[in-house]
């Protein structure tokens, strides 16, 4: 017997540990589920997190702002904007604490991604964090 359901991604759920992978529903394929999905995700209080792009597809691009995929550097939709796709460069992105909420309010069924995200000492990391406008947040 399959239990199969298009949200079958841990939506609203907290995740934690030393990384992880998040992917749009039913991921590769393109889904027909329209609606707004969250995922939080924490490490250790002293580390940050860092999240790569492995896949982030529009299918139209006349509608590339309907589809919202937004990063939080923080527990909750209030906090600071640490990427939003429409607009953000595709590329990592290192939060400043140890908590972030990812935010993919689905509209339109052309929109597909997988993201994977890795805990990260503060020692291992090589960059300055920087917010969407390339601001300088942190060292």
């Amino acid at each position: 017997m399959c239990l199969c359901f298009e949200n079958h991604l841990a939506h609203g759920t907290d995740l934690s540990g030393s990384e992880g992978v998040i992917e749009s529903p039913l991921y590769p394929r393109v889904s027909t589920a329209l609606g707004d999905f969250f995922w939080t995700v924490s490490v250790n209080d002293s580390n940050r997190i860092e999240i790569i792009f492995e896949d982030l597809e529009m299918y139209d691009s006349s509608s590339s702002c309907w589809n919202k995929l937004i990063i939080y550097d923080g527990a909750d939709g209030y906090a600071p904007v640490l990427f939003d796709y429409c607009t953000s460069n595709i590329q990592p992105v290192t939060s400043t604490g140890n908590v972030v909420h990812i935010l993919l309010s689905k509209q339109e069924w052309t929109f597909m991604f997988q993201l994977r995200w890795r805990e990260v000492a503060l020692n291992e990391m090589s960059q300055f964090i920087t917010d969407i406008h390339g601001k300088i947040l942190s060292v």
